[in-house]
């Protein structure tokens, strides 16, 4: 019950679509990164075993998002449904993240403290973990807004 209630506060203050936000830039192309899973159950310790980087990986997926191979100090390979809450690590769940650097508000870093907090709360039993994963996967921004109320 506990993790139903949370699940619904999260969701229950919804902002309108767009708001506070330039979603063409800060979210992935639902056609290449409709997210993808692996399991419900989250990873409450390392998941560093489940990541399989490989440079010729990242340069496919950048390419896909119209830009050159290579390393990209504004950009990061990022998992939309993280590893920790059982994302996959398909293709199909790899985007192009802006970095802080080229945009302040939706970037890589602050989802990366929406999946620290999502893991954490996953771990303690408090989240439905396959509608955190959908909800994710499709708008971490509205996501991030509930769950920090932002």
């Amino acid at each position: 019950m506990k993790r139903l209630i949370l699940v619904a506060a999260i969701l229950a203050i919804s902002p309108a679509a767009g708001q506070d936000r330039q979603p063409a830039r800060d979210l992935p192309n639902p056609s290449l990164t409709p997210g993808a899973i692996a399991s419900s159950m989250p990873v409450c310790g390392s998941t560093r075993e489940l990541r399989h980087w490989s440079r010729a990986r990242d340069n496919a997926i950048l390419r896909e998002y119209g830009l050159p191979a290579g390393p990209h100090p504004d950009f990061e390979v990022d998992h939309l449904v993280p590893l920790a809450l059982r994302g996959s690590d398909d293709d199909a769940n790899l985007w192009a993240e802006p970095r802080a650097s080229i945009e302040p508000d939706w970037n890589a870093e602050r989802k990366d403290k929406l999946e620290w907090k999502l893991r954490d709360l996953a771990c303690a039993g408090q989240l439905d973990v396959p509608e955190i994963q959908r909800e994710i996967a499709a708008d971490w921004i509205r996501l991030y807004q509930h769950v920090f109320r932002k």
